[in-house]
């Protein structure tokens, strides 16, 4: 599927106590005119310290897009939605299906020359 001219891709990242929240997430971002490419539940994280008197969160993430005027109220909602504990939105230029990782180089040119 090819990208609207106007729009941009988004991937919005989230911690929060109920899986429902997910379906929440959603709404809202269509609601503002999204599209909604790829959401998913990535399952309960223990935490490195607490957040709101919870030591595990659910993390989930949706990717989508729209133009970039429309980001400012989904920030907004995001600040004052029930459920949701932390997020972070940022851009995404990568392909929804597959997020690409890089791989590390294990050794840095300095510990090379040692071995």
């Amino acid at each position: 599927m090819d990208k609207h001219p106007d729009h941009q891709r988004y991937l919005l990242t989230c911690l929060s106590a109920k899986a429902e929240t997910l379906d929440e997430l959603v709404k809202l971002l269509e609601t503002r005119q999204a599209v909604i490419k790829k959401s998913e539940n990535l399952g309960s994280r223990s935490l490195a310290f607490k957040i709101n008197k919870h030591a595990e969160l659910q993390l989930m993430s949706v990717f989508f897009e729209t133009q970039p005027i429309n980001l400012p109220p989904i920030q907004e909602e995001l600040k004052h939605a029930p459920g949701v504990e932390r997020f972070l939105l940022t851009t995404w230029n990568a392909d929804f299906e597959r997020p690409v990782r890089k791989k590390r180089e294990l050794t840095t040119p300095a510990v090379a020359k040692l071995i």
